[in-house]
Formats: structure tokens, sequence, C-alpha cells
């Protein structure tokens, strides 16, 4: 039976089931079991509780214009899981075998994702270290999760552009740390500036390098790209930016449709100034949960720095986005695998 998502916030409604695999040194990654959602048993010194190793993927599925199901690019949500699980030492499961994985998942709870294309299956792989003991050293056994969500795109399309902090007193990651790694410690430890963000009346946070204080990095939990002069302009990957799918695929996409765009370095300052002569005209942030999203407003101290409301470039981009990932264009790339 399908699942009643419609309108709900995102991440809220579970499908029915979770796949549970394991790993252990003499034998690697086993295979796969199904069973009902419900709370893990996990010893309380379980080392990821304590010492964080940790890591995770979001992908999502769209319904295809036949009814079935396909993931968008899931080769690349795979090749950056073994990325991130290898920065965290914990060992990574082949590509070919985290895909039939999230499949083998898919096709499971297929049956509770309603049928209009309005709705996806965003999938939440996540491994940790599970040896039951204290001492900052990598574990020896490994757990792998996945859990599924039903995500309402409609809902998703209508949400209002973000008003964003740009504040100097947080950094998300630090070079040669685990800022281009998708692990929850990125995440937690964003969560003082993000409250920080909701006092002051902001959805996200802007976050700048952790040396000057200057170089725009990421948006929240999204990379970000800026249309300046009519040139769609994102920073460039480094060890504190993590390598975004849905940023690759918005500058490929870019890039067939004839926008001109950079990756290059980002100052604040140019942003502000760009501002002050009306030369940036938009602002966007892109992430597998959010798709593309339009910001409103910069916050900088006590001033609110407002965009224009109209978005062609980001509506464009987000048509041509949608289309690919719901198979009403040609997958030439390849980037659709069926469920």
């Amino acid at each position: 039976m399908a699942l009643q998502a419609a309108g709900k916030p995102f991440g809220t409604v579970f499908t029915p089931a979770m796949l549970t695999a394991s790993y252990a040194p003499q034998d690697g990654w086993g295979g796969a079991v199904l069973q009902p959602r419900g709370a893990l048993r996990l010893d309380p010194a379980t080392m990821a509780l304590h010492y964080g190793q940790t890591a995770f993927e979001g992908l999502m599925a769209y319904r295809q214009p036949d009814g079935r199901l396909a993931f968008f690019r899931a080769r690349d949500y795979a090749s950056r899981l073994i990325h991130s699980c290898s920065r965290m030492a914990i060992p990574p499961i082949l590509e070919t075998h985290s895909i039939e994985l999230w499949r083998q998942f898919a096709r499971h709870e297929l049956p509770h994702l309603p049928e209009s294309s309005d709705f996806a299956l965003y999938l939440r792989p996540l491994v940790f270290g599970c040896d039951a003991a204290f001492g900052d050293r990598p574990s020896t056994c490994y757990q792998l999760l996945v859990q599924g969500v039903v995500v309402d795109l409609a809902e998703r399309a209508r949400q209002r552009p973000l008003e964003v902090l740009i504040t100097d007193q947080f950094v998300r990651a630090a070079p040669s740390g685990v800022g281009a790694a998708k692990v929850p410690g990125n995440y937690g430890a964003a969560m003082l500036a993000r409250q920080a963000a909701r006092d002051a009346g902001c959805d996200q946070v802007l976050w700048l390098d952790a040396g000057r204080r200057r170089w725009v990095e990421e948006l929240g939990s999204m990379n970000v790209a800026f249309v300046i002069s009519e040139v769609l302009v994102t920073p460039p990957l480094t060890d504190t930016i993590l390598a975004g799918v849905t940023r690759q695929t918005v500058l490929t996409l870019a890039a067939e449709a004839g926008l001109e765009f950079e990756e290059r370095p980002i100052a604040l300052e140019e942003i502000t100034a760009a501002m002050s002569w009306k030369g940036l005209t938009e602002a966007i942030g892109c992430g597998t949960a959010a798709g593309l999203v339009s910001i409103g407003a910069f916050h900088i101290g006590e001033r609110r720095l407002s965009l224009p409301a109209a978005t062609p470039v980001a509506d464009r981009l987000r048509g041509l986005l949608r289309d690919h990932q719901g198979g009403r264009i040609e997958d030439s790339r390849g980037w659709l695998t069926a469920v």
C-alpha cells in the first residue's frame, strides 16, 4: 500500500523496511538482510557512538514515463560512498555491490511509493563501526544500514527562496580534514551555526573558508552557485567541499543548455560588491535532497541583502534536472539505473 506522503516534510515518511549487511575481517561484506524497520540493538560501547567512525550517502530513485523506478546517477553516489568510507578508515563497499543492495531494497519498498511522478524514493545508506570497545582506533567490524523515505517532489518545488546567514564565527571544515567526505561529524559540527541562523530568522548558513573567513565554500549541507554578470559561478572542489553529484549534474546541464559557467574561487567581498551594483542576479543551492533551491537574501550582521525575485537560470536548470531524473530526456550519459 502506498504511503501518504503528500505535503509531508522531507525525511519524515519512512518506508516500512530496512536493509542491513555486516563486515567481518575474515569474511568481508556479507549478504543483505531485509527486515521490518525498527530499533537497532547496539552495545552501549559501540565505537561509532563514541568515536564517530561513520559515513553515509543519500540518493534518489524517480518514476519514469513507463511507471518504472530508476536511480539517478547511482554509480556516482556509490563512488562517493567509497571515498567517504576510505577517509574514515572503513572498508569500502564495492560500487557494484552497493548498487545491487540499493536495487534490492528499492524493489522491496516499491509498493509503498505512490505511482505519481510527483513522488520519489530517497535512500540513506549508513556505514558504521560496531566493535564494542573503548579506544580511539578503527573498528574491526562494520554494519551497513539502508533506510528509505518517500519524497513529495511537488512540495519540494514549492519551497520558498532561502534566507541565508553569512557568519565568520563558525567554519564547516578545515583543510586536510573530512570536509570532502560525507560523514555525520560535518553535520554535527554545523548545528550551532544552524541554530544561530534560525535565531536570526534564516534557513541556512553560507560557509566560508577556515583560514581567512573570506572564500565561499558551501551553503548549509548543499553546494552553492551564483549568477554574476550572466555567468554561473561556483567554487572549485577542494578538500573542504563535498563533491556534490547534483552540483556536477548542474554544471553538465548548464554546458548542454549553452549557459556560460566558471569554477573558481569566490570571495565574500565579490558577492557583496556584485549585489551592490546589481551584477549578482541569482544565488542557488543544490543538493540531492533539496534539488535546486533559490536564495532570496543574505544576512550579514544587521544587513539583509535581497536578491531579485525572478530566477530564470535556476528555473531553467531545475526543469532540465527534473526532466533527466524523470526520464523525459534521452539518457545518453547513462545516468539512470533501473530498479
